[in-house]
């Protein structure tokens, strides 16, 4: 009797022992299924692309800057001045879009347009504000071109976008003002907010337009005055670089 009792007491630890093997196995294996799991997707989220849809071709900005960045090849983003600090790499124009947001003041990269508000020049890169409002530091292939060289050079001439449209006797608000409508406008000078303009005889034939402020002379019935092309960093009128 005392024999079996012996037997018995064994087997039940064996029993115990083998149990709580099995349980542990299975907890591992649970384990190592859950992180392969996150890993597979944390290569997935990274894989994803991520486009820039939201922009539109013309995108406010917090600060409007000394002029432009005019984005002609490859870019290097940066969040800091000593370029250490990578933001994101961009194949402009090969790649319609940059692989994490990077809206511009002006944008239509599947035109190859891509130009940003620029801040300041600095040696070997440029401080530029994408998004509406991040500040970055851009390195790659472009160029700056200030305010009234981008303004004056635009391929169709300028409109302003509100409703009230006058032309001005002087670079002042209290000055006689004429109606303007809508008409596109070559721009012939600039003082700081604003612009005198002459009013462009291109406009109605789109096929004809040529470098506004290079044939302003060639029309003959214009009107010539002032407009205010910005407030603060509102800008007011609508540049055309697209035919």
């Amino acid at each position: 009797m005392f024999f079996y009792k012996r037997l018995k007491f064994k087997a039940v630890i064996l029993s115990l022992c083998i149990a709580f093997s099995c349980t542990q196995k299975t907890g591992q294996t649970k384990t190592t299924e859950n992180i392969s799991h996150k890993e597979n997707d944390s290569s997935v989220k990274e894989a994803e692309p991520i486009n820039n849809n939201s922009c539109d071709y013309y995108n406010e900005v917090s600060e409007t800057g000394i002029g432009l960045f005019i984005l002609k090849g490859r870019l290097e983003l940066f969040n800091d001045s000593l370029l250490t600090d990578k933001y994101c790499e961009w194949d402009f124009p090969r790649s319609e879009n940059p692989p994490k947001p990077a809206c511009a003041l002006y944008y239509k990269p599947d035109y190859g347009i891509a130009h940003y508000a620029c801040l300041a020049i600095l040696p070997g890169c440029h401080k530029i504000i994408i998004n509406g409002s991040e500040v970055k530091f851009a390195k790659g292939k472009g160029h700056f071109e200030s305010w009234e060289k981008y303004i004056s050079h635009s391929v169709g001439g300028i409109q302003l976008k509100h409703e009230a449209q006058f032309l001005y006797a002087d670079a002042d608000e209290h000055s006689d003002m004429d109606s303007l409508g809508n008409a596109a406008l070559c721009v012939l000078e600039m003082r700081g907010e604003w612009l005198r303009v002459k009013t462009s005889c291109f406009q109605d034939d789109p096929a004809n337009y040529k470098i506004c402020k290079e044939h302003a002379d060639e029309c003959d019935q214009s009107k010539t005055g002032w407009i205010r092309w910005r407030i603060g960093n509102k800008i007011l009128i609508e540049i055309h670089q697209l035919l």
